[in-house]
């Protein structure tokens, strides 16, 4: 449910309830050609108000709608896809979070595992507190994994360079500068990304090539032959088809 004294002009936040107890999702949203500080005082107020409580926030920096589920409109085009960022910063899907939390209260407290849940039904007997827990992130990992695996996801971009959702997920150090993000992602400042957006007059990169997008870049532009390490990177061209190791 919407909180209300929590959703305004910069943000939005959602009080989400179950099992597991009590959580706040909230997300500020703003434009690229805004001042960040409004949104970042409405964050640190969201954070006063919730702070008894755990609260996961966001800032999409390239938002069109006021509200935060007009992902599912037609401008989400635009936006890096969640199931992406959920995968470079190593944070599982909500529901997967919130089951993790939830049967690892059930079997702290002693209570009966549900149909539903994780490890229902397998003998958890002679398994240590450590050894259910490796158990329980397993099957975590297993159920996001087949989400990404699927082709018809979104995201595909950062699919090619991270297809194992535990890359980030087992090593929270993990981090990348903004420009690597518009290469792991496909946005950013690629003149055929912006060409779509009309945020471009040209496709074209100042190269002479007709599509300047994320894999010309790093792949085939003569402008950055000098930085390029393909082999480092593992990547190869097989039959007029870039693949990446």
């Amino acid at each position: 449910m919407l909180v209300d004294p929590l959703t305004t002009d910069f943000g939005v936040c959602l009080s989400i309830k179950g099992n597991f107890g009590s959580i706040f999702l909230c997300s500020a949203y703003c434009q690229f050609d805004t001042e960040l500080e409004p949104y970042l005082r409405y964050m640190d107020a969201a954070l006063l108000q919730v702070s008894s409580t755990p609260a996961i926030l966001g800032l999409d920096a390239n938002a069109v709608s006021p509200m935060l589920l007009s992902k599912l409109s037609r401008h989400a085009e635009g936006r890096v896809s969640t199931m992406a960022l959920q995968v470079l910063a190593g944070a599982p899907p909500l529901d997967l979070a919130a089951m993790k939390i939830s049967v690892k209260y059930k079997l702290k407290r002693g209570y009966p595992l549900e149909e539903n849940d994780w490890l229902f039904g397998e003998d958890l007997a002679d398994l240590s507190w450590q050894q259910r827990m490796v158990r329980i992130d397993e099957c975590l990992l297993r159920e996001w994994q087949n989400r990404w695996n699927d082709v018809g996801a979104p995201g595909r971009v950062t699919y090619e360079f991270i297809p194992d959702v535990s890359l980030v997920y087992r090593n929270p150090n993990y981090g990348f500068p903004m420009r690597t993000g518009f290469l792991l992602t496909g946005h950013g400042s690629f003149n055929a990304f912006l060409y779509r957006r009309a945020l471009s007059d040209t496709a074209a990169c100042s190269c002479g090539d007709l599509n300047e997008d994320w894999e010309h870049m790093l792949c085939a532009c003569p402008l950055y032959a000098d930085l390029r390490d393909l082999d480092g990177l593992g990547v190869q061209r097989v039959r007029e088809i870039w693949t990446f190791g």
